[in-house]
């Protein structure tokens, strides 16, 4: 923030409280977000560009579903959503290494706008390679699971026999893992984003809440022409430990009938969603469950595609769509409710979705998950799993702890330089092991990662 333009917008869904923060006055209104959201993007426009190029960059909450049709049981202490306009950034180009000075600004401004952009641009020609990140010895940051492991064996049965009553086809349950407030989040974002490299990966620094996501998921992203794209993620593995166990952990993937039918049901659900705000005939799905490959994990990855309708806008797109699908289950709503009485806990801005709306038009938000939030209340990790009746509770806390140990070894690392600097207590050391002997999560003895 700071560009004669900025905005920080907040808001409180359960007391539907909006809070501008503008030149440095504060101006709170009784609205709804997505109305004043629209609107506000209704106001701007740009010349677009390869890259995102200014408008609101931030996270939505998942708790903001209570403006997309699912009343909700909890209410996060972090705000709902928190976007900012960046009127003034620079945006990087990793594959040309350029860097784009980009300042909007309205007819009065221009000569300011031109200054600025001309100051930063020598400032960074000046700025020498960014050296490695200097990591702190000793110590260690204890987390625990918010629902202990044999609460959340005893969820996903309570979870099986909603299957079981037809109440639900898939219910995406989840846990997080808490630890202390954490003094560099940055630092640990430099580290996360090389342990765990994600085609998503963001950081932001907002008042009170500091946010760090290597997401493997792209919730929505829209073009110029007004083309969306989601790619759901329903399906995980470890990757091997050499080059023959990696590749059957693959092909076991891709021939799991229960991930399978857990993606499928998800691709569903966005085929729905979609189609509520997109042209007749336009919704297709050009990927189905293809595999994936990241750092720690295979993935089994859809893609569906759509063309928006006439009239329709991204924040027509986001309160049909929101949140992502691979986060609730199907159906969606019912699904929702379930989950508030299972979890028993707000999930805040895990699930919810980062990204930016660009003035241009144009839009890419991920789905918050692999994502570490850092704030006064401390460290939360959020993880989980879909559930069906064909799962086994014991492997679904496996891949529960499975996706939470990218985040993990980055705090170890990070905050006390190496990987089994951040722990789990002893008491859910037995169902923390992992499959992979030469990198698990919690070991029997000694240390932990």
């Amino acid at each position: 923030p700071g560009g004669p333009l900025s905005l920080l917008a907040s808001h409180d869904v359960c007391a539907g409280e909006l809070t501008l923060r503008r030149n440095g006055s504060t101006q709170r209104q009784a609205r709804a977000f997505f109305d004043w959201l629209g609107g506000a993007l209704d106001e701007i426009s740009t010349v677009g560009r390869d890259f995102f190029s200014g408008g609101f960059v931030g996270y939505l909450g998942y708790e903001l579903k209570a403006e997309c049709g699912s009343p909700n049981g909890h209410r996060s202490p972090l705000p709902d959503a928190m976007l900012l306009f960046a009127d003034r950034l620079i945006a990087y180009d990793h594959q040309r290494n350029e860097a784009h000075v980009v300042a909007l600004t309205d007819a009065g401004g221009r000569e300011q706008a031109r200054s600025w952009a001309e100051t930063v641009a020598e400032r960074l020609r000046r700025v020498p390679p960014c050296g490695a990140v200097a990591l702190p010895q000793g110590g260690s940051s204890s987390f625990h699971l918010r629902r202990a492991p044999e609460d959340y064996l005893g969820d996903i049965e309570a979870c099986q026999e909603h299957l079981a009553a037809g109440e639900s086809y898939e219910i995406c349950l989840t846990n997080e893992l808490v630890g202390p407030p954490c003094a560099d989040a940055l630092g640990l974002h430099r580290v996360l984003r090389r342990v765990n490299p994600a085609p998503f990966a963001a950081f932001l620094r907002f008042p009170g809440v500091e946010i760090s996501s290597s997401s493997p998921e792209r919730f929505l992203a829209l073009d110029r022409a007004g083309t969306v794209e989601a790619r759901p993620i329903k399906g995980t593995v470890a990757r091997g430990s050499t080059a023959a166990e990696d590749r059957e952990a693959a092909a076991r993937l891709r021939a799991a009938s229960k991930d399978r039918a857990e993606n499928l049901m998800i691709v569903d659900v966005l085929r729905n969603d979609l189609g509520r705000v997109a042209e007749v005939g336009s919704v297709s799905v050009p990927v189905l469950m293809g595999v994936e490959s990241y750092a720690t994990v295979h993935q089994l990855v859809s893609t569906v595609t759509a063309r928006l309708r006439e009239g329709a806008t991204i924040v027509d797109c986001l309160r049909a769509s929101f949140p992502g699908g691979s986060m609730t289950g199907a159906p969606k709503l019912r699904t929702m409710e379930l989950l508030d009485a299972l979890e028993g806990r707000p999930r805040g801005i895990y699930s919810g979705a980062i990204g930016y709306l660009a003035a241009d038009g144009s839009a890419d938000l991920s789905i918050a998950i692999r994502t570490i939030v850092s704030s006064r209340h401390g460290m939360t990790i959020g993880a989980g799993g879909a559930i069906t009746v064909q799962s086994d509770a014991e492997a679904e806390l496996r891949e529960l702890l499975l996706k939470a140990r990218a985040p993990l070894e980055a705090v170890g690392l990070a905050l006390h330089g190496r990987r089994d600097g951040a722990t789990v207590p002893a008491r859910t050391r037995r169902a923390a092991v992992l499959e992979r002997p030469d990198r698990t999560f919690a070991q029997s003895a000694g240390g932990h990662s």
